[in-house]
């Protein structure tokens, strides 16, 4: 009879307990019965991951490489052409410009946009949304840029706005090219490689 009482003052011990328990896990936050069954861990290594992966921020995963001729034509701002103007006439003569210069276009993805929901991760598969592929930057080197041909009077102003108009044209043919498709293709495919390091057998990149 004894042993009877002290099998169900444990059995009641416990049934306490575990109430207890479940209360204080559902109501204040405690998540106990979570790091009991390896849930808290697993959103702790799911918090790293994501970490990880934004502190990798720019993944560069296609560049693109242009040497762009870019030539202008003006009016002469000289004497005759000013005169020809106040007639209402046409200019006489002409100024030429012919510049060289290489441009450079790099795209990929940029990861620190990832958001907490995008990655999940179960056992050793790691599944994630990626944003879309973007153009990092445009780069037109003005060391680089060599005068052709150059008649007449072109100011700094003038040749900077030249310039600018060789990194909108390299941007436009980048895209013609299909920078940011190959972006997007290879950068799965060094993405899923690089976050198989991370310890992940299988990676899916949606």
């Amino acid at each position: 009879m004894r042993s009877v009482r002290v099998i169900l003052v444990c059995v009641t011990i416990l049934v306490v307990a575990a109430v207890g328990l479940y209360v204080a896990d559902k109501y204040a936050g405690l998540s106990i019965f979570d790091n009991l069954f390896g849930k808290g861990m697993q959103y702790e290594k799911t918090a790293n991951v994501i970490t990880e992966i934004r502190n990798i921020s720019e993944f560069t995963s296609a560049c693109y490489y242009e040497e762009l001729v870019m030539a202008e034509v003006k009016d002469s701002e000289n004497t005759t052409n000013k005169v020809v103007k106040m007639l209402g006439r046409g200019a006489v003569s002409k100024d030429e410009i012919c510049l060289i210069m290489d441009g450079k276009v790099r795209a990929g993805f940029d990861l620190s946009k990832v958001a907490d929901d995008a990655i999940a991760i179960s056992g050793d598969t790691l599944t994630m949304t990626l944003p879309k592929p973007e153009i990092f930057d445009v780069i037109v080197n003005p060391s680089n840029c060599e005068v052709y041909v150059e008649e007449g009077k072109w100011s700094h102003e003038q040749v900077t706005a030249i310039q600018a108009s060789a990194r909108v044209r390299i941007q436009d043919d980048a895209i013609g090219y299909g920078i940011l498709e190959q972006a997007d293709k290879f950068g799965r495919e060094r993405l899923t490689e690089l976050l198989k390091t991370f310890g992940f057998n299988i990676v899916i990149l949606n």
